[in-house]
C-alpha cells in the first residue's frame, strides 16, 4: 500500500469509511441530477462496497470533504479478483490494438466530483483522477501474468465536454461507445413467441447458479467481459433492491438455459419508473433463432403489466449480433451515448 500522504488545499482527504455511505449516496444522486442521467446505485449497494472483494476501501478509495463536512468528491479503484486466479498464460499483444481484445487486465476507475465543488474548484477532478491513476497502476502490477497488457478504464457521457478534456489530458483515449436506448411502454408491444421446443419462465432462486453460468458463457467473448463469481453474481445483480424476479425471463431448453433477459427497475429523474434490461443474452447454439426477440417482448409486456412508463437498455455500438436492428424494430430509440476511455500503464 502506498503510504504517500495526500493533501489538497481547503479539503480533508481520507479513505472512505462505511459510515460515509449516506454522503456517497447523496453525491451520486447529485451528479446524476446534474448530468440528466439516472443513478442506479442504492444506499444498500454502497454499503456492500465496504465488504467488496474487488477493492480495499482503506487503500483503494479517496474521499474529499469540505471544512463543514460536506462531500466534495470521491475516487475509487476496483479490480476483479478473478484476474489473480487466472492460470492461462497469453502471448503479449500489440498494445495499440489490444483495447478491443479481451486479453488484458484492467482496473475500473471511479472519479466523482460534486457539481457544486466542480463549479467552484475545477481542479479537484484532475487531482482525484491522478490519485486513482497511480493507485490503479499499483494494483495492476500486483496481478500475476505480466505478459498481459494492462489498462485503466473509466467512462463518461459523450456530451460531458469538460470531463472528456480532463481524461484526454491525462492520457486516456476513447475505445468504445455504448448507446442508451429507451422505449415508451404506452405503445403496443408485439407478440413474439419463442421457438418451438423452448419454454419461457421467470427467475427463481434455484435458477440463480445456472443463470450465472449462462451469463458467463453468453458474454465471455465480449469486449470488457468481467467474469461473475457466485459472490459477484449475488452482490451485483440478484441481491439488489431494484431486482424483481417476476420481471426477469429465461428461455429454457428442457433443463438448460438457452437465453435470458436479466431485468431491474430504476427510478427516473421525473419520478417515474423504468424497466431496465440489464443483460439480454443467448447461448451460442441458440443465436439468430429469435430467442432474444422473444425474451425482449416478454420483458416489455411484463413491464407494462407493472405500470412502468419506459423500458431502457444499453448496447455496445460495435455489438456483433445485430442488436441495434432488433431494438429499433421493437421501438427503442437512442437517447445518449456513453464513452469508455482507456489508458495503458
Amino acid at each position: 500500500m502506498d503510504k504517500t500522504p495526500v493533501e489538497y488545499p481547503g479539503l480533508t482527504l481520507r479513505p472512505a469509511q462505511s459510515y460515509d455511505s449516506f454522503i456517497i449516496y447523496d453525491l451520486l444522486q447529485a451528479i446524476a441530477a446534474a448530468d440528466g442521467s439516472i443513478s442506479t446505485v442504492s444506499l444498500q449497494d454502497i454499503g456492500i462496497l465496504f465488504n467488496d472483494p474487488w477493492s480495499d476501501p482503506q487503500a483503494d478509495s479517496l474521499l474529499a470533504l469540505t471544512s463543514d463536512g460536506k462531500i466534495a468528491g470521491l475516487a475509487w479503484v476496483l479490480l476483479n479478483p478473478a484476474y489473480a486466479q487466472q492460470t492461462t498464460k497469453r502471448l503479449p499483444v500489440d498494445i495499440t490494438y489490444d483495447f478491443l481484445s479481451t486479453s488484458n487486465v484492467h482496473v475500473e476507475i471511479w472519479c466523482n466530483v460534486h457539481p457544486a465543488s466542480q463549479e467552484n474548484d475545477p481542479g479537484l477532478g484532475a487531482y482525484l483522477l491522478q490519485w486513482a491513476d497511480k493507485r490503479g497502476a499499483t494494483r495492476l502490477y500486483d496481478v500475476p501474468h505480466s505478459n498481459l497488457p494492462r489498462f485503466l478504464l473509466t467512462n463518461c457521457w459523450e456530451d460531458q465536454v469538460d470531463k472528456i478534456i480532463m481524461l484526454e489530458g491525462h492520457g486516456y483515449r476513447p475505445v468504445r461507445y455504448f448507446a442508451r436506448m429507451s422505449r415508451d411502454l404506452g405503445q403496443p408491444v408485439p407478440e413474439e413467441p419463442l421457438l418451438a421446443g423452448l419454454r419461457l419462465c421467470t427467475y427463481s432462486p434455484e435458477l440463480s447458479e445456472p443463470l450465472r453460468e449462462a451469463y458467463n458463457e453468453a458474454f465471455k467473448n465480449d469486449w470488457n467481459y468481467q467474469y461473475a463469481s457466485p459472490q459477484d453474481w449475488q452482490r451485483i445483480y440478484i441481491s439488489r433492491s431494484d431486482f424483481f424476479p417476476e420481471l426477469t425471463f429465461l428461455a429454457m431448453d428442457r433443463d438448460r438455459i438457452a437465453g435470458f433477459s436479466l431485468n431491474h427497475v430504476h427510478q427516473t429523474p421525473d419520478g417515474k419508473r423504468e424497466g431496465f434490461i440489464t443483460y439480454i443474452g443467448t447461448l451460442p447454439e441458440w443465436r439468430k433463432r429469435g430467442v432474444a426477440s422473444g425474451l425482449l417482448c416478454a420483458s416489455l409486456h411484463a413491464f407494462q403489466s407493472q405500470g412502468l412508463a419506459y423500458a431502457a437498455l444499453g448496447v455496445d455500438t460495435d455489438n456483433p449480433n445485430e442488436a441495434f436492428g432488433l431494438y429499433a424494430r421493437l421501438g427503442f430509440v437512442i437517447n445518449r451515448r456513453l464513452v469508455q476511455y482507456a489508458k495503458p500503464v
